[in-house]
């Protein structure tokens, strides 16, 4: 912190000390290689008992402790990173990525607030809410007109289009067609809660056994036959 500009805000919270604080800032002014000197002296002068015990002590002592600057909060979206099977149909211009973001940024605020209402019972601000809401919905539909109409969408069948990140662009995407798989020669296909897999029956027969199940019919072991 500079010690003169300390001093000049000093006397802005309080004029009066005039006749004490302008010495030393101009004392610094002169001689500013002995800063320590006169911030010791500065000091002194702030903490002597008549100054403690001036009505506006808390701001005259902020000065030295000033509060750490809040870093402004960043805005949270809810559109999420573009993922292994989307495909980029193309790059949203930013004039309508703003436009998607303060739409997404006032979803979120309407989802607080309308829980907040529904946890008081707030019938008032829940009415207005319902009124927004259809407003909204409204809002939604007039911009994906206008991404179709940007993109020529009109005539694609690509199912549903979504809005996604990549890095600190939006873009517009669609889902890669997921392929079925294909039954390999002799394989069988098992279904497991994570999907399906593929095995041969020799394996399958001892999946089964080592689970206490009996082999499907057809697919006994023939040295049990």
């Amino acid at each position: 912190m500079n010690l003169g500009k300390a001093i000049d805000q000093l006397l802005k919270i309080e004029p009066q000390l005039s006749d004490k604080l302008i010495p030393i800032r101009d004392k610094y002014h002169m001689q500013p290689r002995r800063s320590k000197t006169y911030w010791k002296e500065l000091l002194s002068v702030m903490n002597s008992e008549p100054i403690r015990q001036h009505p506006k002590w808390s701001e005259l002592r902020q000065v030295f402790f000033p509060k750490p600057k809040e870093r402004p909060s960043k805005p949270l979206y809810t559109f999420n990173e573009i993922g292994a099977d989307d495909v980029i149909i193309g790059s949203i211009p930013e004039n309508f990525a703003d436009r998607l973001r303060h739409y997404d940024r006032k979803t979120i605020r309407m989802a607080k607030e309308n829980t907040e209402a529904e946890m008081t019972g707030d019938q008032a601000t829940l009415a207005k809410l319902y009124r927004e809401n259809a407003s909204r919905d409204i809002e939604l539909k007039r911009l994906w007109i206008l991404l179709k109409d940007h993109f020529q969408l009109w005539d694609k069948n690509l199912g549903n289009a979504s809005i996604r990140r990549k890095g600190p662009l939006l873009v517009l995407t669609y889902q890669r067609p997921q392929t079925q798989p294909q039954n390999q020669p002799g394989g069988v296909m098992f279904q497991t809660p994570f999907g399906s897999v593929q095995t041969n029956p020799a394996v399958l027969r001892q999946i089964l056994k080592l689970l206490g199940l009996p082999p499907p019919p057809g697919m006994e072991d023939d040295n049990n036959e």
